[in-house]
């Protein structure tokens, strides 16, 4: 293959598009997320793709690595100013081009996360829901979507990205290797 890659050097490099409510999922709406990227060892927090912003807190998910580079995605209810996530319990791997994903089916309250599934590779990582009483629900904000950062240009994504895509469904285990599939014709891995 000879898929083409992004590099970000962990400071000030992102791309973003205008908000959309393509990318605003309420739920009961489902929905997934993918990056192809490979992720440069760093003990910082780092976005793959997001519609977060901590300043004006029209924050709705972010899909990241954090600093202890476990696989993250947090959700926000505005009304209620909390947010839950799901966390791997493990370290993803860094240093090659890797896939990850999300699925969500759609789930709000008090047990929002309990039925998100994270993915490397094409493969559910174990993980753990951090739920919150008092979420409710996301909210469709006015936060655009951004590859490599959050809104406020923070959590800097280090290392390279070969696409990130969202979907309005929850993709199954199944449609996630396909994803890995397809990636790896397009870039020549064997993930």
């Amino acid at each position: 293959g000879s898929g083409v890659v992004v590099s970000f050097s962990g400071t000030n490099q992102y791309a973003s598009t205008p908000d959309t409510a393509d990318t605003s999922f309420i739920e009961p709406d489902a929905f997934s997320i993918v990056c192809v990227a490979n992720v440069t060892d760093t003990a910082a927090n780092r976005v793959l793709i997001s519609k977060w912003n901590d300043t004006t807190h029209a924050s709705e998910w972010m899909f990241y690595v954090g600093s202890t580079d476990k696989l993250v995605l947090i959700q926000r209810d505005v009304s209620a100013a909390v947010q839950v996530n799901r966390t791997s319990d493990a370290g993803i791997t860094q240093g090659s081009l890797r896939c990850f994903g999300m699925s969500s089916p759609g789930t709000g309250g008090a047990a929002a996360m309990d039925g998100v599934v994270l993915y490397q590779d094409g493969v559910a990582v174990a993980s753990t829901a951090t739920n919150n009483a008092g979420y409710v629900a996301m909210e469709d904000q006015t936060t655009a979507t951004y590859i490599g950062v959050d809104a406020n240009l923070d959590y800097d994504f280090a290392g390279s990205i070969g696409c990130a895509a969202v979907y309005a469904k929850a993709l199954t285990a199944a449609q996630h290797k396909a994803v890995v599939t397809a990636a790896n014709r397009y870039y020549g891995t064997a993930l």
